[in-house]
């Protein structure tokens, strides 16, 4: 009998950790991917029917992500940056002054970068007032997902293209992400995996978004964001 290499003892660790998880919770559905080598060996789905299946394709249920969108949207960003699109230094301000207009002088000193690391010192979706400062920019840490939506718009009105079509060109497509969307998909319905709270009950109501917001309306397949994890591993590699 051939003996097990220490990758394969990780993986048949894991299985066996999945099929725990989906015990514990037989409602909720799992599904693990796991790249060896720079690319995506496998896909498994856990289940209360499927218990450590490989799927693909069409196969592969639908998640919604929430903040998980926001590294696809840095990359995003990054992307448009090397094309000399937008500046991660320059004040956004500068790209339009509309979206900055405020009594705050501060807000003119907002960069990309500020908006990426959460240092803007912009609150968290701050309904009376979106544009609220809780500290000067560039100073310290507070987790705005505002501030991704603000730089969301500042791209779109450099390019003239919505969040959804910047994202296929530079991201889902060049990485084969062919099940990942900041917009609802007809298919989704078919595939889609709810969520479950705190008590183990079924999330009602679910969102289905038809604008796209880089802070929380990605939804995508444990295949897709492994080949996007994979992507971006491989490109900090290769800028050693």
């Amino acid at each position: 009998m051939q003996r097990e290499t220490p990758q394969d003892e990780i993986i048949t660790a894991l299985d066996k950790h999945a099929k725990d998880i989906q015990r514990g919770n037989p409602e909720t559905s799992l599904s693990v991917a796991v790249i060896r080598d720079g690319k995506v060996e496998f896909i498994r789905l856990y289940d209360k029917s499927i218990r450590g299946k490989t799927v693909v394709g069409a196969q592969e249920p639908i998640f919604e992500v929430a903040s998980l969108g926001k590294p696809v949207f840095a990359y995003l960003t990054l992307k448009l940056v090397d094309l000399d699109i937008l500046s991660l230094e320059r004040p956004l301000y500068q790209y339009a002054p509309d979206l900055f207009e405020s009594a705050d002088p501060r807000l003119k000193r907002i960069t990309a970068r500020m908006l990426l690391s959460h240092t803007s010192g912009l609150t968290n979706f701050d309904e009376k007032d979106p544009l609220k400062l809780r500290f000067d920019p560039g100073t310290e840490f507070t987790y705005s997902g505002s501030g991704y939506a603000l730089l969301q718009q500042v791209l779109e009105r450099r390019t003239g293209l919505n969040l959804e079509t910047l994202a296929r060109i530079h991201v889902f497509e060049p990485l084969g992400m062919t099940s990942t969307s900041f917009l609802w998909q007809h298919a989704y319905n078919y595939r889609i995996r709810f969520g479950y709270d705190k008590d183990g009950d079924r999330i009602t109501g679910k969102r289905k978004p038809t604008t796209g917001n880089a802070a929380w309306s990605l939804h995508t397949t444990a295949g897709d964001y492994a080949r996007f994890l994979a992507a971006m591993m491989d490109e900090a590699w290769s800028r050693k």
